[in-house]
């Protein structure tokens, strides 16, 4: 009874607020403040399989999207579960690779050589 009581008292202070809520979204980002810009920036879909597969049907001869993409694409529309875990798989490993790289970087210095294996840098052997 409490919180449906908190609750209504929530509701009717909102009600008599103007709505904050919906912004017109062409505000200038002076406007917007840092937590506003990244929940922006994160709610920004990258990736619509929809559009991908629509620009393949719409013109067969010339694809706009890379064979990889409307594979994906594809497997994202057909097997959600899968597609989901081969993303963020690669993401994984991406990032592995990335932090091993950083920290060869910080232990060589000057010496540090990009994806080069396991030898030392000057030495033959």
């Amino acid at each position: 009874l409490v919180c449906y009581q908190k609750y209504d008292l929530t509701l009717l202070q909102q009600s008599k607020q103007p709505d904050n809520n919906q912004k017109n979204d062409k505000t200038n980002d002076s406007d917007k403040n840092g937590a506003d810009i990244v929940d922006e920036f994160l709610d920004r879909q990258f990736f619509d399989p929809d559009k991908v597969i629509e620009d393949n049907n719409d013109d067969d001869t010339t694809s706009s999207s890379p064979a990889f993409i409307r594979w994906f694409a594809n497997l994202v529309k057909n097997d959600y579960e899968t597609a989901e875990a081969l993303y963020a798989g690669t993401f994984f490993v991406f990032l592995v690779i990335l932090t091993q790289e950083a920290l060869r970087w910080q232990l060589y210095g000057d010496n540090y050589v990009p994806f080069a294996s396991g030898r030392s840098v000057g030495s033959l052997f």
